[in-house]
């Protein structure tokens, strides 16, 4: 079976020093077995990875290296050594999201964390969100907790071994992608940004969307490090979240009460992973409908109070809140006059379409722009933002920072925006791992 075309399985002996990079010590990880895109396997430990190379390094149990082009291995086996020396953001069960962290392995039912300096953080399997499970269980089969028994006719499949040719997933799930991929500033040529939504990666090329709808091709080798990670990231949780909740992979179209059909706008999952919120309709949005997210089921759906109706090309901002039983959402009230203006706020919305409460005017523009609303980690906090068009013809963002309980304003915030950012292209918020 050892061959020269097969380097998964053909095992030579290097020099191994002690200058190797990386965050992943070779005492702490274990033998597992290794799978290339031909589906030949080899029983190794993994003890390097060179993110500038693209090299992996594995030794045998006989004591010998061989080094490996990260391509060569299988799509599971490729996002797992990754997870091992390229940090990631993980996020709790509750919504709280880490500072970047390598995947140290699992002990039992403890997760182990690895920081670039500092102890590793352990943490119950169970604490980490429904997306990192599903991830961790994708990547380390062998050594994630089993899944637990699903309740009625949702039958549990075992996990797959890793990467064979016939499971290994090939692009992400196209619907999933489109949900789920937010717009974001990629850097092209170490001297160029751009804003634009992820869309697919394929021999090569990225395809990226921009804000008014044109696709653009992009070398994947133009884009920078973080960029790349970021790709590969995203694709991970999108494969996972296809594979361990496969009722989300189907594209999700609702009725209106007057029985014409709407099209889904945006999907929001709340922060335990057990509901996904559907906002639909046409050019506004008319409505919102819940579903489990394991078993695909509708809990309830209704349509938006006008007063919460959002004239935004069919999109507006909401989040879950509190412990997933209430939405909040971006209101816009358009007053008319000699100059008409648009008046932005914050409304609570119970999951029946109840609205609990609505914040004070939080800023007024003269002219419709979008908006992004983020809850905080720890949920006390809404960060609420929008563009503004200034007289000068520059744009800038404005960001009201909202006590969650009481909708009252903490404090404001005013930033230009920089290069060629629009009002067309929504703001992008993000709080830090705490909160502040």
């Amino acid at each position: 079976m050892c061959n020269e075309r097969h380097g998964l399985l053909l095992v030579v002996a290097v020099t191994w020093g002690a200058a190797t990079a990386g965050l992943c010590a070779e005492d702490a990880d274990r033998f597992r077995v290794f799978t290339d895109r031909d589906d030949h396997r080899a029983e190794a430990r993994l003890t390097n990875f060179n993110q500038q190379t693209g090299v992996v390094t594995l030794r045998s149990r006989e004591g010998k290296s061989g080094q490996f082009p990260l391509l060569s291995f299988s799509a599971h086996d490729q996002d797992y050594i990754r997870a091992r020396f390229v940090p990631r953001s993980w996020t709790s069960v509750d919504g709280r999201t880490t500072s970047p962290l390598a995947y140290g392995g699992i002990e039992g039912s403890v997760v182990m964390l690895v920081p670039k300096t500092g102890k590793t953080l352990r943490t119950e399997f169970s604490n980490l969100s429904p997306i990192d499970q599903a991830f961790l269980r994708r990547i380390d089969p062998d050594a994630a907790p089993a899944l637990p028994e699903a309740d009625g006719d949702m039958g549990t499949d075992p996990p797959p071994k890793t990467g064979t040719a016939s499971e290994e997933p090939s692009r992400p799930n196209p619907n999933l992608v489109q949900k789920y991929a937010e717009q974001r500033t990629w850097t092209i040529d170490g001297n160029r940004s751009l804003d634009a939504r992820f869309v697919a990666r394929q021999n090569g090329t990225v395809v990226l969307e921009l804000p008014d709808g044109p696709k653009r091709s992009i070398s994947a080798s133009s884009l920078s490090a973080a960029d790349a990670d970021y790709i590969q990231d995203f694709e991970a949780k999108i494969r996972a979240l296809t594979q361990h909740h496969p009722c989300q992979s189907a594209a999700i179209r609702v009725s209106a009460r007057d029985g014409q059909q709407s099209p889904a706008r945006q999907v929001h999952l709340s922060s335990d992973g057990t509901r996904l919120a559907v906002t639909y309709g046409d050019y506004e949005v008319r409505g919102l409908r819940y579903f489990d997210a394991a078993k695909g089921t509708v809990l309830g759906a209704h349509e938006l109070p006008e007063r919460v109706r959002h004239l935004d090309g069919g999109r507006q901002a909401f989040t879950f809140v509190g412990s997933g039983d209430a939405i909040a959402l971006a209101t816009v009230e358009e007053i008319r006059g000699p100059q008409s203006l648009e008046v932005y706020g914050v409304a609570v919305m119970s999951l029946n379409g109840i609205v609990q409460r609505s914040s004070p005017r939080i800023g007024t523009t003269a002219r419709h722009n979008r908006s992004a609303l983020k809850l905080s980690p720890e949920g006390r906090q809404l960060a609420f933002a929008y563009h503004v068009s200034n007289s000068d013809r520059t744009t800038s963002v404005e960001v009201a920072i909202l006590d969650t309980a009481s909708l009252e304003r903490l404090q404001a915030l005013t930033a230009p925006v920089s290069g060629s950012s629009g009002t067309g292209t929504g703001p992008s918020l993000t709080f830090s791992p705490d909160g502040r």
